[in-house]
């Protein structure tokens, strides 16, 4: 998985703000096929937990439009 995260960063870096419009559109598409293939709720541990919250709370409100586990006034608590 860090392999994976590098390599997703080092293309992030490389990309104009379309590019990077682009790709948040594909990742949130492939991440409602996912959801779609997934019967009821996900269940996160602590450590994922976590890391989300620290991932997106520099989003501030733009969350709402990404968050797809939780209710996006769940995760701003």
């Amino acid at each position: 998985m860090p392999n994976l995260f590098r390599r997703l960063l080092s293309t992030l870096a490389g990309s104009t703000r379309d590019d990077l419009r682009r790709q948040v559109q594909f990742l949130k598409a492939e991440n409602e096929v996912l959801r779609s293939k997934i019967a009821g709720p996900v269940r996160v541990t602590p450590a994922e937990r976590s890391r989300l919250v620290r991932l997106g709370m520099p989003l501030g409100r733009a969350i709402a439009a990404l968050v797809s586990i939780v209710k996006p006034e769940t995760f701003l608590k």
